[in-house]
């Protein structure tokens, strides 16, 4: 019976072990894949140098919480001058729009003065 008990025990800690030895050496490849940066005095700028992402990370109670960039370290989809052409084109399409809406809003005035004019000229004069 003891040598059960014993034998469990041997097993329990060779489980606990076996469970430390991962969180030990992640740790250590942890300390070598991010790079930190002081911030503020609660807050750091973590890099993964692996992948290159970017978090930011605050210090709250004895908890580190960290925001990622969510794919900063890539190319943008768009180049500066392609959001530049695309910007101009939205502008000139606002444009043409009011342009429109004014020229709509000038026929409906042109069209109520001619209205107005009919009324005038039927109008007896005294």
């Amino acid at each position: 019976m003891k040598t059960r008990t014993l034998a469990r025990a041997f097993v329990s800690l060779a489980i606990m072990g076996g469970a430390c030895l991962p969180a030990a050496a992640q740790t250590q490849s942890a300390e070598t894949t991010y790079e930190f940066l002081k911030a503020s005095q609660d807050r750091v700028w973590r890099l993964n140098r692996q992948t290159g992402e970017i978090a930011v990370c605050t210090l709250e109670r004895e908890a580190l919480l960290c925001s990622t960039s969510n794919g900063a370290a890539e190319t943008p989809p768009t180049t500066y001058e392609e959001l530049k052409q695309r910007d101009a084109a939205e502008l000139a399409a606002a444009e043409e729009k009011d342009q429109q809406e004014r020229e709509r809003a000038m026929k409906l005035i042109d069209r109520m003065v001619e209205v107005f004019k009919e009324f005038a000229s039927e109008v007896p004069a005294k």
